[in-house]
């Protein structure tokens, strides 16, 4: 990311230095000024104090100069577009991320009213067996009455109907 900033203001800064002319350093370090035909020097035309050669190299320097500068546009396009593609892909991925992040609490809360289910279950099952056994054990040895049996019977159907409620709610998870 830096280098694609840096990038961009290197390439802001040469063309704003790009006014309506073009600046050229030759390899003796000679500065001059091109537009359009003329050649200044020192704010000096000596487009016809040059020799023919002079003017030929000049002229080429400045087409290898746009030359850079079209590529350097090409190449600033390319990262742009490039840039913009990994805002897209960063995109993508958090969203991706957040409809993960929705089916894992969405399957934490599943799991959750699972145990919940199943500790529910067992804690009635627990309580219809230590009844059951209270009642045969009263049963066993005469102490109920006809209404007590029916009372009891009543109750442990009661529990008998809970425990299988709970039983068909835990199989739902399955």
């Amino acid at each position: 990311m830096k280098f694609i900033n840096i990038l961009y203001l290197w390439l802001l800064i040469l063309f704003v230095s790009c006014g309506g002319y073009e600046q050229i350093i030759t390899e003796d370090g000679s500065v001059y000024e091109v537009k359009g035909n003329k050649i200044k020097s020192n704010g000096d035309n000596i487009t016809e104090t040059l020799s023919y050669d002079e003017r030929e190299k000049i002229k080429a320097l400045v087409d290898k100069k746009r030359q850079s500068e079209k590529e350097a546009e090409k190449l600033k396009k390319e990262l742009e577009e490039k840039k913009e593609r990994q805002e897209e892909i960063e995109k993508e991925a958090q969203e991706k991320q957040k409809v993960l992040e929705d089916k894992k609490e969405a399957l934490e809360d599943k799991l959750k009213a699972k145990k919940e289910s199943r500790e529910n279950y067992i804690e009635l099952k627990k309580k219809y067996d230590k009844e059951y056994k209270k009642y045969k054990k009263l049963k066993r040895k005469g102490e109920l009455s006809p209404n007590d049996i029916k009372d009891w019977e009543e109750k442990l159907n009661k529990l008998k109907s809970e425990v299988e409620e709970a039983k068909s709610k835990l199989k739902k998870f399955d």
